[in-house]
């Protein structure tokens, strides 16, 4: 089993605003590759994410490249 340390989650505005438009990318090249149906919204991937983890989503890509 592999063990990944996520780094303490930083309140700031800015780090945030970083956060979403990542998310906003993956979503959006998740829907590209039909991983996800296209009429998955922002704030339903956002629930599965914390469902499923995020890292979880990198890994699909990953292979997919």
């Amino acid at each position: 089993m592999e063990v990944v340390i996520t780094p303490e989650i930083d309140s700031s505005v800015s780090v945030m605003k970083k956060d979403m438009e990542e998310i906003e990318n993956i979503l959006e090249i998740l829907k590209k590759e039909k991983l996800l149906p296209t009429s998955t919204s922002k704030t339903v991937f956002l629930l599965k994410c914390f469902d499923r983890g995020l890292n979880d989503y990198r890994k699909d890509l990953s292979l997919f490249d």
